[in-house]
């Protein structure tokens, strides 16, 4: 398929780029949001946030917006990450919601993928997926509904014999909303009973990289954010840039304020605990 083009600015290679490459494989995410690849493409190449990727694929086109052999900041693996400095990451589209539009998306991935895979020569032991690398449940929506199934329609793609396979189960999210909750309330001094509340919203505090940035419900949020599919990177308890990057796109996706703080009065805290 065609892979358009909307490149990113040399000015900001140090920014979203800085490192050359040669790479070696394809990482395969979900943006986790409905938003079409165009979006995704134009928010990231014009923004200020070191976040990155290669390509983003919809229901009908491929837009790419960083050459493949410049690294991208899309794993959460490190600066010398295996995933950050050697793979072409591809960022699935409407995988929020699913439907047709995610199957049409999903369906022009495997297409992207296996015309990748060609032109490279590579197996399709080079498609790798975003929790290779880091904890984090991405490709969020394929791994619910089967990472092994994904690579069977890339391979019959490629015109390989498929052999049928045990459905697999989808991988079990550790963190769930109700831990959540009973972490914030114990970090916040609120009756501990995993069951979110007014007494519970009440209780909350405004975070954001510049304030409580280091507060004790930093770490249930950063969990809670990765869960979701928001990438806070690794869960060290300090609201920071991917912590920011995270927050505002979790607004954006659920009808917030798009300002960074998690506060009561934005409404970021009662979508959050859901009372909203």
């Amino acid at each position: 398929m065609e892979i358009k083009q909307n490149l990113l600015d040399e000015s900001k290679y140090g920014l979203k780029c800085p490192y050359e490459m040669t790479p070696k494989f394809i990482i395969v995410h979900n943006t986790y949001n409905d938003a079409p690849a165009k979006n995704e493409i134009s928010y990231m190449v014009k923004n200020d946030s070191s976040t990155s990727f290669h390509i983003a694929v919809d229901d009908v086109e491929a837009i790419q917006g960083i050459p493949f052999n410049r690294n991208s900041w899309n794993c959460g693996d490190g600066r010398n990450g295996n995933g950050n400095r050697n793979g072409i990451s591809i960022e699935i589209c409407y995988s929020k919601s699913g439907g047709e539009k995610w199957e049409k998306a999903k369906a022009n991935a495997v297409e992207l993928i296996a015309q990748l895979l060609k032109q490279y020569g590579w197996g399709i032991e080079q498609v790798k997926k975003h929790q290779d690398f880091a904890n984090k449940y991405c490709p969020h929506r394929i791994l619910d509904e089967g990472w092994e199934g994904f690579l069977n329609l890339i391979r019959e793609k490629l015109g390989q014999t498929v052999t049928p396979t045990v459905v697999e189960k989808p991988t079990v999210q550790t963190y769930t909303y109700k831990d959540f909750v009973g972490d914030v309330q114990r970090a916040c001094g609120a009756k501990i009973d995993g069951i979110a509340g007014p007494e519970t919203l009440s209780k909350t505090v405004t975070v954001s990289t510049t304030k409580n940035r280091k507060h004790a419900v930093v770490k249930p949020l950063q969990r809670y954010l990765n869960t979701l599919g928001f990438d806070c990177g690794a869960v060290d308890g300090i609201a920071g840039k991917l912590f920011d990057n995270a927050v505002r796109s979790y607004q954006r996706a659920n009808g917030c304020v798009c300002d960074g703080e998690i506060t009561a009065r934005n409404k970021t805290w009662k979508k959050l605990l859901k009372l909203a």
